[in-house]
């Protein structure tokens, strides 16, 4: 048969299909069957696409579309990565086997036999089962591993008895070690009854040393110490039996090892034998004597001395005579003393100026001579006073102060006929005898030099050089007027001012002189202060004003000023109550005083506004603070009239402003929350505040505003009425339901599932049977059940196979409650087809061991001929071999 033009085949895989398509529009092509999926249930999401191409089922796409532990859950890592789908899936049903990542001896044997932990993961990974830890593995035995141990092959120890099983060994020491412990050739360990537990001495590192071997409680108390720790054992036992060649009675006695040192270096010294005292376990060529001892401790440059710059041969004997004590100097220094001070009556008690640490710059204390160096004194030249010998050269002062004795000549040069003292300590210092400071109060009747008295030369004021002064004494520091009657008189003739000076002068300078108004009793202060004393004095001090009876009285002086602004006001003439001293303006008035205070906006508004002039009230006058509709009643009455919201404004407006009130709607019984705090008054209010819907009893009473809203969502639900047991107070979209009260908790794809899924709207009747109890699926999936499982026998209990969040990827455990199927010789046996075993798809009881087994009939029958009740019947081979096993 030859077809039309239009259905010849198209080239290329889109003709194909559009002439496919064609074909089946015409009605030429019957319709075709729907075919089960090859590779059994998978995810309805998984399209085919996501492995074939349009090119062909084979070959795959070479990036798979799907995620392998996604799909079942089995994430493929390592080797598995690389493995063929066929490895593991024997036919092209990919719905088994079902296994789980952690259950590797559902398709690896154990090679281990039982003998080592199930779970393979904690030694082996995905990527190498030969790459193995041995430390990690050995870890979890009676025998870590360490040091050597680590770098033996498992072999070295295990005897391999195939197929990875390991033989057990004795984690003792001996049970491996045994030989090198009797065969040791530099200890003879047996001969010396060392312990077989080589942990005691030895380490995993190496045999060769032993640095746990105790030496101090082997020897009974002799520790191994510094250079002892370096000797070899043969230096003191006899090796190999280890015989001490020494008799020491402890770790102290150490002249028993070292008598013949102790006799090369020490012959006839006498020293102790207790060689600790001078030499260390660490080094015997360091020493340390402490000579202190000898009663002679060798301090400064006698410390580096060698022994036998004082010391005969032997250490012992002296070259001079023994010093009586460590400042008997001279016993050996008495060259050094007649060369340096022969004659001068100097003590021999060196010490005195020089140190042992360098005899050089010796520090001689003048002071023991009655005349200590100060100053000066202390920089000059020993021979400027003294000759050879120390004999002076000058006369012999009485003591410290007696500096006339000396410096005669110098006085009569300086102060003859003036009659001052020769104590020249009094006004020169030992330093310097230039810039000499004298004593004027103790010189002149008490006058102290201050000021620019200080500065003054001594001619400004005395005659030289005897001193007589130009004037007569002062009587005292503050009788200026003595020496300064004519600046006085040039400048206070006549005021009255009083003669001491000092009460307005400083004796810095007579310029800048301050005078204390407040003596007159009225303290300048603000602007009285800043201005100048013509504004209220004449010459001489006289007042050009009114005299004020005190600080305060204002109005004396400015009664002008007080008639001007505030005549006829019967404000107080005390100023200060609301002016300042510093300006009249911007005086301040303490309205509270009226018993009225100004807040808010009455404190920004103008007098003018309460006020007329004088201060009378053009509005009427509150009884207090808070009395606002004394003054606004107008204004309650165009917003409120009617309304019995009361006239105690402040309870909704503030002060400030009277737009923005706030009220609290909690006082009616009815706070406003979410929503109804946003909405609007006359939402639910007319004019006046009167309700325009029902009056609720009370904040939870929705129903009673909402009941349209509940007809028209709840009606015959039997829903309860309170709303918010579900709905919020702030929108009603997104109510939430606690399905639990029910008896049946919504859990998994129930709780996505849409209410009219399972209820009809909106009465909320079931469209399925009630379920009994919370795990009561068959009540509503029956339907599925019998799709599925109709004459299986398999269980209505649902969730044993299925969950709760897909009834897809169902895991059944054959192997725990029947028979080992994924695992065991059976594994790969019956292809992933249930239909293998069990030969009817309605009664899963009924299966078949000899479909499989039937050619090995005759070999069974010779087999379990001494077997009681033995049959060739599927049911008989179940009874004996349910593990699957041949035994």
């Amino acid at each position: 048969m030859t077809l039309p033009l239009l259905f010849r085949p198209l080239r290329g895989a889109l003709g194909a299909a559009t002439a496919w398509l064609a074909l089946a529009a015409s009605g030429f092509l019957a319709p075709v069957a729907a075919q089960e999926n090859p590779h059994g249930p998978l995810p309805g999401d998984l399209d085919c696409a996501a492995c074939h191409t349009p090119a062909g089922w084979a070959p795959l796409r070479p990036d798979l579309q799907f995620t392998h532990g996604g799909l079942r859950g089995f994430e493929l890592t390592g080797a598995h990565a690389e493995a063929t789908c066929a490895s593991c899936h024997l036919d092209l049903r990919f719905d088994g086997p079902t296994v789980s990542a952690a259950d590797c001896g559902g398709c690896h044997v154990d090679v281990h036999d039982g003998q080592l932990l199930n779970d393979c993961a904690s030694c082996h990974d995905t990527d190498s089962f030969r790459d193995v830890d041995g430390s990690l593995v050995h870890a979890l035995t009676a025998l870590p591993l360490d040091g050597a141990h680590l770098e033996v092959p498992c072999e070295g120890c295990h005897a391999d008895e195939g197929r990875g099983l390991y033989t057990g060994l004795d984690p003792d020491c001996a049970a491996c070690h045994r030989n090198a412990f009797e065969s040791a050739e530099t200890v003879d360990h047996v001969a010396a009854g060392y312990p077989t537990d080589c942990t005691q001495c030895h380490t995993a590192l190496g045999w060769s040393d032993a640095p746990l071997f105790d030496h101090l409680a082997a020897s009974d108390g002799f520790g191994l110490l510094g250079a002892h720790r370096e000797v070899q054992c043969a230096s003191c036992h006899v090796v190999p039996g280890m015989a001490p060649i020494f008799d020491a009675a402890g770790p102290d006695d150490c002249v028993a090892c070292h008598q013949v040192d102790f006799d090369r270096e020490h012959p006839g010294s006498d020293f102790s034998t207790d060689c600790t005292i001078c030499h260390t376990v660490d080094e015997w060529s360091v020493t340390d004597f402490d000579h202190d001892l000898t009663g002679f401790d060798l301090l400064g440059a006698h410390a580096p001395l060698d022994c036998g710059d004082c010391h005969t041969n032997g250490h012992r004997g002296l070259w001079f005579d023994t010093p009586a004590d460590e400042q008997d100097c001279v016993v050996c220094h008495q060259a050094d003393y007649d060369e340096e001070h022969a004659g001068t009556g100097f003590p021999l008690e060196c010490a005195s100026c020089h140190t042992v640490d360098d005899w050089e710059d010796a520090e001689f204390d003048h002071g023991d001579t009655n005349f200590p160096l100060v100053g000066r004194h202390a920089d000059e030249d020993c021979t400027i006073c003294h000759g050879p010998g120390g004999t002076l050269v000058v006369p012999r002062p009485s003591g410290p102060q007696d500096c006339v004795s000396c410096h005669q000549a110098d006085y009569d040069d300086e102060h003859a006929g003036s009659g001052f003292p020769t104590n020249c300590l009094d006004c020169h210092d030992q330093n310097d005898w230039d810039d000499a400071t004298i004593d004027h109060p103790a010189m002149a009747n008490g006058f102290e030099l201050l000021g620019r008295h200080a500065q003054a030369e001594c001619a400004s004021c005395h005659t030289t050089p005897d001193f007589g002064l130009h004037w007569a004494a002062p009587s005292g520091q503050n009788d200026c007027v003595v020496c300064h009657q004519t600046d006085y008189d040039g400048e206070h003739a006549g005021t009255g001012f009083p003669l001491d000076c000092a009460s307005c002068h400083a004796e810095t300078t007579w310029e800048g002189a301050t005078f204390d108004h407040g003596d007159t009793g009225f303290p300048l202060r603000g602007a009285h202060d800043a201005a100048d004393c013509a504004t209220c004095h004449a010459d001489g001090g006289t007042l050009v004003v009114p005299q004020p009876t005190g600080p305060d009285d204002c109005v004396s002086c400015h009664q002008t000023d007080y008639d001007g602004e505030h005549a006829g006001s019967g404000f107080p003439s005390s100023c200060l109550d609301c002016h300042t001293e510093t300006t009249w303006e911007g005086a301040t008035f303490d309205h509270a005083t009226t018993g009225f205070p100004l807040r808010g906006a009455h404190d920004a508004a103008d007098c003018a506004t309460c006020h007329g002039d004088g201060g009378t009230l053009v509005v009427p006058q509150p009884s207090g603070p808070d009395d606002c509709v004394s003054c606004h009643q107008t204004d309650y009455d165009g917003e409120h009239a009617g309304t019995s919201i009361p006239t105690s404004c402040l309870d909704c407006h503030s002060e400030t402003t009277w737009e923005g009130a706030t009220f609290d709607h909690a006082s009616t019984g009815f706070p406003l929350v979410g929503a109804h705090d946003a909405a609007d008054c006359a939402t639910c209010h007319g004019d006046g505040g009167t309700l325009v819907v029902p009056q609720p009893s009370g904040p939870d009473d929705c129903v009673t505003c909402h009941q349209l809203e509940y007809d028209g969502e709840h009606g015959g639900s039997g829903l309860p009425t309170t709303c918010l047991d579900c709905h919020s107070q702030t929108t009603w979209e997104g109510a939430t339901f606690d399905h639990g009260t029910t008896g049946f908790a919504l859990v998994g794809a129930h709780d996505a599932a849409q209410c009219a899924s399972c209820h009809v709207i909106p009465g909320y009747a079931l469209h399925t049977g009630t379920p009994s109890f919370q795990d009561d699926c068959v009540a509503c999936h029956q339907t599925d059940y019998d799709g599925e499982h109709a004459g299986s026998g398999y269980p209505n209990t649902c969730l044993v196979c299925h969950d709760q969040t897909a009834w897809d990827n169902s895991s059944f455990d054959h192997d725990a409650q029947y028979f080992p199927i994924f695992s065991g010789k059976h594994r790969t046996e019956w292809g992933n087809q249930c239909s293998t075993c069990h030969t009817d798809p309605l009664d899963y009881a009924v299966f078949t061991c000899i479909d499989c087994h039937e050619h090995r009939q005759s070999k069974a029958d010779d087999q379990h001929k001494d077997e009681s009740g033995y049959a060739w019947d599927s049911a008989a081979c179940y009874s004996c071999h349910a593990n699957g096993r041949s035994e």
